[in-house]
């Protein structure tokens, strides 16, 4: 029974040691492992994961901001868009 509380206690020992080595999430505490999460969006919204990933993924337990960035991203574009053929026209009127 002694050597196996005393496996057990050298093993907790260099599991601690082990996991308080890798790397923590930016403004986390030390040794705490940042949980990989998985896009799981549909079709549509699929190619605008790479604008969600160039800012920065969601940590786990976020809200995936993928559908949000989809929606912001297609009104401002058109909103430029529009912009741009205004500025065209009044151009040619003016000259």
């Amino acid at each position: 029974m002694a050597k196996l509380k005393e496996a057990l206690a050298q093993n907790w020992e260099t599991g601690r040691r082990w996991r308080s080595s890798l790397p923590s999430h930016p403004g986390g505490a030390e040794g705490i492992l940042k949980i990989p999460i998985l896009f799981n969006n549909p079709y549509l919204l699929r190619p605008f994961e790479r604008l969600t990933k160039a800012y920065g993924t969601p940590a786990y337990g976020e809200v995936e901001p993928t559908a949000f960035l989809a929606v912001s991203f297609l009104v401002m574009f058109g909103l430029m868009f529009g912009d741009v053929g205004q500025a065209r026209c009044s151009f040619s009127w003016a000259t």
